[in-house]
Parts: structure tokens; C-alpha cells; sequence
């Protein structure tokens, strides 16, 4: 059988036709298995990224929450600053775990969950510097508070010190001020002996009357009337623990009326007693020159230009506050 030219040229446009659509169907297919393999590739890639992501947020969960646990101690404040700090990034790691296990995930997608590991990661690194800082902070506190315990212990010691320092001063000076007021006592007992050992005594004590005339010559007198002035009279005795040198003597003269007979303007006074440490007024202070010898008499008159009263009057005679002779005369 013989085919003509022109269906010769029609078969083979026709078998053209056919390699071409062939061809064309083989490019396709080989086009679609491509975009398949790159496709397989991607969500093979995606889901090593996501299993991945999920590993690194596991463990950097668990890692910060046994660092920031760490930070724990014995202040309350930091304890609760620790549990509100793992809370928040449980929190995270729950919003996290939930995205990368809702389904697949596109590379837009693990993108925004990586930022929000790293947004995680960076909390944790925040949370451990801020409770570093704080942890620093209260242990300095702590060093200071320590350093001002051991310093007020030291004060208080010093204090207790002190104040039992004192407490054995004020009995120490006690003890002195008592011993000082005892020998005070006996320096005054001691001086008031002395002193009542150098007394010096007295004898042959006597008063007289004595009227002077127109003459000028004075005449012994017993009538009260006739008397212008007395005449007192002594003799120092000698005394080994008087020491030489004037010796005051307050002569008394007393009243029948009991009343001491005193001027002022003519040298009468006061004087104290030693022992009684009582006032008294004097009539005459008798200074004599004492040589601790048997003396001459010693004398003074008085005169008070007014009249005598008769009656039986006292003299008495002190000497250093003490009494050292006493002797009664009468005016007629």
C-alpha cells in the first residue's frame, strides 16, 4: 500500500504534534514533581526548625527557671521576687510550647516564635541581673547591718564596761569619802584634843573695887556705891603643849541681875564656845604674852563710867572657847 506525499506530510505534522504535546505534558509533570520536592523540603525543613524550637525552649525554660530558683535564700523579699519571676516565664514558655504545637508552621511564622524565644531569653538574662544586683545590694545591707551589730555589741560592752568602771569608782570614792570623813572626824577629834590640851589654865582669879579720889589715887572699895571701877586679876599656868606667844583670854563679868557687863566701845563682844559651840558676849579680851613660864599677874580695869549694883557678881575666864577659871566676888 502506498501513501501519496500529502498524507505523508500529515502524519508526520500529526506525530510532530504528538512528540510536542509529549513533550510538553513530560515538562509539566517534571515541573509539578520539582515544586513538590521543594515543597517536601520546606515543611521537612519547617518541621526540623519547629522540633528544634521546641527543644531550645525547653531547655531554656527549664535552665531559667533552676538559675533564677538559685537566687533563693534567706531574704523574703528576693524569695518572692524569684516565684513572680519563674511564674512569668512559665507564662512565656506556655504561650510558646502552645504556638509551636498548634499544626505547621510557615518559616513567617517560626520566625515570629524564635523572636519570641530570644524576647524569653532576654527576660531570663533581665530577671537573673536584676536579682543579681539585688542579692548584691543585700548582702551589702547585711555586711553593713552586721558591721553595725558587731559595733553596737561593742558599745553595748563598752557601755557595761564603763558603767561597772563607774559603779567601782562610786564605791571606791565612797570608800574614800568615808574613810576622808572618818579621818576628817579624827583630825577634829584630833585637833579638838590638841586644842583642849593647849588651853591654858588659869589660878589665882580675883575681882576688886577701886574708887579713884580727887587725888587721882585710887582706894580698894566694898560698898557698891563707892566703886567707879573693878579690878580683874590673873596668873597664866604653864601648859608644855601651848606654844609661846599671845594668848587671848575673854574675861566675863556677870551681874547679880545675871546679865553680862559689856560695851562694845570698850572693846566688848562675842565669842564662841568650843565645845557647846555656843555665843556669848564677853566683857574684855586680856591678850597676854605667853612664854609658858610662871607669869606675873595679868590685870584690866574696868571702868563703864555708870554705877555698880551691889550683890555678888561671876567672873569667868575663857580661853580658846574653853573655860579655864571661874570666881565669885561681892559689892556691899
Amino acid at each position: 500500500m502506498s501513501f501519496s506525499n500529502d498524507s505523508k506530510q500529515k502524519l508526520t505534522a500529526i506525530a510532530a504534534v504528538i512528540i510536542l504535546l509529549l513533550l510538553a505534558t513530560n515538562a509539566v509533570l517534571l515541573y509539578n514533581n520539582y515544586q513538590k520536592s521543594d515543597t517536601i523540603e520546606t515543611q521537612e525543613a519547617e518541621l526540623v526548625e519547629t522540633k528544634k524550637l521546641r527543644g531550645e525552649l525547653e531547655k531554656l525554660h527549664y535552665a531559667a527557671q533552676e538559675e533564677i530558683e538559685a537566687m533563693k535564700g534567706e531574704n523574703e523579699e528576693i524569695n518572692a521576687l524569684v516565684d513572680t519571676q519563674k511564674d512569668e516565664l512559665s507564662k512565656a514558655n506556655k504561650r510558646i510550647t502552645a504556638l509551636l504545637s498548634g499544626g505547621k508552621k510557615t518559616k513567617r511564622e517560626l520566625n515570629e516564635i524564635r523572636a519570641m524565644v530570644e524576647d524569653m531569653r532576654s527576660q531570663r538574662d533581665q530577671y537573673l541581673a536584676e536579682l543579681t544586683t539585688m542579692r548584691e545590694e543585700n548582702e551589702q545591707l547585711t555586711a553593713a547591718n552586721s558591721q553595725l551589730s558587731e559595733e553596737k555589741e561593742n558599745l553595748t560592752t563598752q557601755v557595761v564596761e564603763e558603767r561597772q568602771m563607774n559603779d567601782e569608782l562610786t564605791t571606791a570614792r565612797a570608800a574614800l569619802m568615808s574613810e576622808k570623813d572618818e579621818l576628817t572626824s579624827r583630825n577634829t577629834d584630833l585637833s579638838a584634843t590638841v586644842v583642849r590640851a593647849s588651853v591654858v589654865d588659869i589660878r589665882d582669879l580675883s575681882v576688886s573695887g577701886w574708887k579713884v579720889r580727887g587725888s587721882g589715887k585710887a582706894v580698894k572699895k566694898k560698898f557698891a556705891k563707892n566703886v567707879d571701877r573693878l579690878k580683874v586679876c590673873f596668873t597664866a599656868e604653864p601648859n608644855d603643849v601651848a606654844q609661846s606667844g599671845k594668848e587671848d583670854f575673854h574675861v566675863r563679868l556677870i551681874s547679880p541681875q545675871g546679865e553680862t557687863l559689856a560695851s562694845e566701845s570698850m572693846g566688848s563682844g562675842v565669842f564662841t564656845t568650843t565645845e557647846a559651840q555656843e555665843q556669848m558676849r564677853f566683857t574684855h579680851i586680856k591678850t597676854v604674852d605667853y612664854n609658858n613660864t610662871e607669869d606675873a599677874v595679868s590685870c584690866f580695869l574696868w571702868e563703864p563710867g555708870v554705877e555698880f549694883t551691889k550683890g555678888t557678881y561671876t567672873v569667868e575666864v575663857y580661853n580658846k572657847g574653853y573655860l579655864t577659871g571661874a570666881n565669885t566676888f561681892k559689892l556691899k
